[in-house]
């Protein structure tokens, strides 16, 4: 192989080593952080939609108290309006399931509070003493209604920790992803130093010594003697020298002899 394939083949190698190294990078920055960016996102989602259902619940919750103090028809509208906003957060979350236990938590919210709102279905047709009965509301309504809310709360802290759990997975990945990088740089630079004495050896010494010999031929008449380990351009430059440095002794001693 030639002097220009031996340097082309050099940095060939180099570059092949960098560009695997960058798809690597790309591909762990792309697919793998996409992955958990996703997940974090559908995390925050939920914890979005358990706040929403313990506001609609809250809303519920007040518009029992507005009944019990006496305004009736207002605190039926608000319970009303409590339980829908409620059931649509329901929907939403058990169309945002991505971690274990989650749809089991969200079943049993289903449950909770088909248990809570049969205890406000009958508020329409609730007699007046009925309804300043506070009894009723301290032994049954409340604890029911804490018992979603503590169902809800539930949900949000198991998305609270999976987020911090992907948001640390993201961070590994962002490593991961610097390491080919990392890597590549430390071979990059071995092969800098590998390619540097590989040229200097090659190239760079057996010129060096070939304009010695040269000089030494020319000022002192040494002998022309070097040795080439290579056959390419460097070996064939040799050779002409040699044949060169030949044919100059054989006319100075045809010179001397006439």
């Amino acid at each position: 192989m030639g002097i220009k394939g031996k340097v082309l083949s050099g940095f060939v190698l180099l570059g092949l080593i960098l560009l695997i190294s960058g798809a690597m990078s790309m591909y762990l920055l792309t697919t793998v952080g996409k992955s958990v960016s996703g997940l974090l996102h559908e995390n925050y989602k939920s914890i979005e939609i358990s706040k929403s259902m313990l506001d609609a619940l809250e809303q519920e919750n007040s518009g029992v108290l507005q009944v019990l103090a006496g305004n009736k028809d207002t605190g039926i509208v608000i319970v009303t309006g409590g339980k829908e906003l409620f059931e649509e957060c329901i929907t939403a979350a058990k169309g945002n399931l991505t971690i274990k236990g989650e749809k089991e938590l969200v079943d049993s919210i289903v449950l909770a509070h088909e248990k809570f709102d049969s205890l406000l279905n009958g508020l329409s047709s609730r007699s007046e003493v009925e309804l300043t009965d506070r009894a009723w509301y301290v032994n049954q309504v409340n604890p029911s209604y804490n018992e979603v809310a503590n169902r809800v709360k539930a949900l949000m802290t198991i998305n609270e920790a999976a987020i911090i759990e992907n948001a640390s997975n993201l961070e590994n990945n962002a490593y991961r992803a610097i390491m080919p990088g990392i890597i590549a740089i430390a071979v990059g630079f071995f092969l800098t130093i590998l390619f540097n004495l590989f040229i200097n050896h090659y190239f760079l010494s057996p010129i060096v010594k070939l304009t010695r010999a040269v000089d030494d031929f020319v000022k002192h008449k040494i002998p022309f003697d070097v040795t080439v380990e290579t056959k390419d351009e460097i070996g064939q430059l040799r050779d002409a020298i040699s044949t060169l440095v030949a044919q100059a002794k054989k006319g100075q001693k045809t010179n001397t002899e006439s």
